[in-house]
C-alpha cells in the first residue's frame, strides 16, 4: 500500500507526475489525485510509482483513505522487463480480454459512491459511469460490500457513447480487477459480479501469434504470479487506434479530404467526432471546388498574350497553380497538390480550415 507522504515524494522527484487536488461541493473533504502526464519509463521503474496511475487519496473526518488504482504497465516488448525472452520463462496467473474502454474507479465520499476516471469525476465518462451506477442496485451492494471487505474493485467502461475503436451495443461497467489492502490482486472470478473481464488459458507464444490475426479486439492483459503485469495488442487495433488518434489532426484530416480516404476512418469514430469531421470536410470541398472552377474560368477566358494574362493574374492567390495549368495539366491535380504540399503543419492547417 502506498502512502500520501510516498506519493507526494514522487511528485517532487519527477516532473512527469503530479496530484490534483479536489475540493467536492457540499462536502467536507479533500481529494488527492495521483497521475502522470507522460510515460516516463525511468521515473516508472520505481513500483511505488507505477500506482500513481489514478491512485485517489481522500481525506475526511480526521481519516485518510487511499483508493488503489490498476498500476501503469506495459506493452509486451516495450521495456527490459517486458522483453519477450524475459516474460517467456514466467509463470502467468490470469489472460483477460483487453476492453477498449475507460477504467472506472469508485470513490467512497461523504458515504456515497462517486465513479471516476483516472483523472476526474465530472468528465463525461464518469458521469456516464456514473448514471449506471445510480440505475443498478446490484452494483452498488457489489461495490459497498467490496469496501467492507478491504477490496478495491475497478471496472472498464464500455459502451456506444464511449467509443474509441471497437464498436460495443450496450453500455456496461466490467469489473477488470480487484487489489486488496496489500495492493495484491485477487481472482475477478470469485467475485458474484455478471460482468467480468473474460478470462483465457492462452501461453505468451499464443497470444503473440493471434495478435497478427486476431480481429475486432483490443488485445490481452496479461498477470504474471510475480505481480507484473504486461498488455499484448492485437495489430488490427493498433492500426485502427493510429487512425483514429490522427482523426484529432487537422492536417491529417485535411490531407484525407484532400485524398478522398475519409470513408476508411469515418466507421472508426464516435458519431460525435464522425459528424464534426464531414463539417470540415464539406467546408474543404466547397473551397476546392470553388477554387477548380474560378482557376478554369481564369484559364478559359483569359487574354492569349502571355504577357497580358500574367499581369492580370499576378496578384491572384493561387497563381502559381494558374500558371502550371495554362499548359494544360489538370487543375483539380495540380491544386490539390499545391495545397497538399502548403498545409503541413498542424496550426497552419488548423488556422486555415477555421477560417473557411
Amino acid at each position: 500500500m502506498i502512502t500520501k507522504l510516498e506519493a507526494d515524494k514522487l511528485v517532487q522527484e519527477h516532473e512527469t507526475f503530479y496530484c490534483k487536488e479536489i475540493t467536492p461541493k457540499g462536502c467536507e473533504a479533500q481529494v488527492y489525485v495521483y497521475n502522470y502526464l507522460l510515460s516516463d519509463k525511468e521515473a516508472f521503474k520505481d513500483p511505488k510509482a507505477r500506482e500513481l496511475r489514478g491512485l485517489t487519496i481522500v481525506k475526511e473526518n480526521a481519516q485518510e483513505k487511499v483508493f488503489l488504482s490498476i498500476p501503469k504497465f506495459f506493452n509486451i516488448n516495450e521495456t527490459k522487463e517486458t522483453q519477450e525472452n524475459v516474460i517467456s520463462l514466467k509463470k502467468i496467473k490470469k489472460v483477460q480480454d483487453k476492453l477498449d474502454g475507460s477504467m472506472i474507479q469508485p470513490i467512497e465520499l461523504c458515504n456515497e459512491i462517486k465513479m471516476k476516471t483516472k483523472q476526474s469525476f465530472t468528465n463525461p465518462q464518469a458521469k456516464l459511469a456514473q448514471e449506471y451506477l445510480d440505475d443498478s442496485p446490484e452494483l452498488q451492494f457489489f461495490i459497498l460490500d467490496c469496501w467492507a471487505n478491504d477490496f478495491f474493485p475497478m471496472f472498464e467502461l464500455v459502451s456506444p457513447d464511449n467509443k474509441i475503436v471497437l464498436d460495443y451495443e450496450e453500455t456496461k461497467l466490467v469489473l477488470t480487477a480487484v487489489r486488496c489492502q496489500s495492493g495484491n490482486f485477487v481472482d475477478i472470478d470469485k467475485f458474484d459480479y455478471p460482468h467480468r473481464a473474460e478470462a483465457y488459458d492462452y501461453t505468451i507464444a499464443e497470444m503473440i501469434n493471434m495478435a497478427k490475426s486476431t480481429k475486432d479486439t483490443e488485445g490481452f492483459v496479461v498477470k504474471f504470479c510475480d505481480g507484473q503485469i504486461i498488455k499484448i495488442k492485437t495489430l488490427d487495433y493498433i492500426s485502427k487506434h493510429r487512425i483514429v488518434s490522427e482523426a484529432d489532426q487537422y492536417k491529417v484530416i485535411f490531407q484525407r479530404i484532400l485524398t478522398e480516404t475519409l470513408d476508411d476512418v469515418y466507421p472508426l469514430l464516435s458519431v460525435a467526432r464522425a459528424n464534426e469531421i464531414r463539417k470540415i470536410e464539406q467546408k474543404v470541398q466547397d473551397y476546392v471546388v470553388h477554387y477548380i472552377k474560378q482557376i478554369n474560368d481564369i484559364i478559359t477566358s483569359g487574354p492569349p498574350d502571355r504577357a497580358a494574362f500574367v499581369k492580370l493574374n499576378i496578384t491572384h492567390k493561387y497563381f502559381p497553380v494558374i500558371m502550371k495549368c495554362i499548359k494544360g495539366n489538370n487543375v483539380k491535380e495540380v491544386f490539390v497538390d499545391y495545397l497538399l504540399r502548403k498545409y503541413t503543419k498542424e496550426a497552419k492547417t488548423k488556422a486555415f480550415i477555421s477560417q473557411l
